[in-house]
């Protein structure tokens, strides 16, 4: 248990990296605020803020901050520093470090949220990096791989929503031939098993899911 000192510890004394790594999470989430005040209001990003667009670890470990209230702020500063950047992405952008630190995190930390307000954080920046590529095939192929992991049936509920919901935003932009057989066949895959789940808000999404992709393909 903290004690009065601790309390009144003032932590904008301390660096930004300090108060972003330090144990107490009030000294993590003035850095979030810190964080998120920049991104908001700085263009181009301040050079000392740069990095925190350019090595995606740094938001992997804040995505997973273990004080939800931290972890949210954690999520606002991602989601305005995605709104910040994405305009100017360069044509060449990789996407597949950015997908393969923050996904998993956003799906099955901050989507696994008691604060509904991460919950719908978590999805918007997942949408938000959909719209750094040209295709959706890379995140929905990242998050069917991340699926067979998720034990918890409402989190599998909220995952098999959120592959819906980038497929009713964006349906099947740019994904074609061979590139869409494949990502078809990773969805098609575990849809019976996920039909026929014994939670029924899995079975309902499931089957929301299956309705999508049948409007979007325009048959069977």
């Amino acid at each position: 248990m903290n004690g009065p000192q601790d309390e009144e510890e003032d932590f904008s004394k301390l660096t930004l990296d300090e108060r972003l790594s330090h144990k107490s999470w009030k000294a993590r989430l003035n850095g979030y605020q810190q964080l998120l005040k920049q991104f908001q209001n700085a263009f181009p990003l301040p050079q000392e803020y740069v990095k925190y667009w350019s090595d995606p670890s740094l938001f992997h470990k804040y995505i997973l901050d273990g004080n939800v209230v931290a972890q949210e702020n954690a999520l606002f500063a991602l989601h305005a520093m995605l709104k910040k950047q994405i305009p100017n992405v360069n044509p060449n952008f990789n996407l597949e470090a950015y997908l393969n630190e923050w996904v998993n995190p956003l799906l099955t930390k901050a989507l696994n949220s008691s604060r509904s307000k991460s919950k719908d954080l978590s999805v918007t920046c997942i949408l938000l990096i959909c719209s750094l590529d040209q295709s959706i095939a890379a995140m929905v192929l990242t998050i069917i791989d991340i699926l067979p992991s998720v034990r918890i049936p409402r989190l599998i509920a909220a995952i098999i929503s959120c592959i819906n919901n980038i497929l009713t935003t964006f349906q099947l932009s740019n994904v074609e031939g061979g590139q869409l057989v494949e990502l078809l066949n990773k969805i098609f895959v575990p849809l019976p098993k996920l039909a026929s789940h014994a939670d029924k808000n899995v079975r309902g999404n499931t089957m929301d899911l299956i309705v999508t992709l049948y409007v979007l393909l325009g048959k069977d």
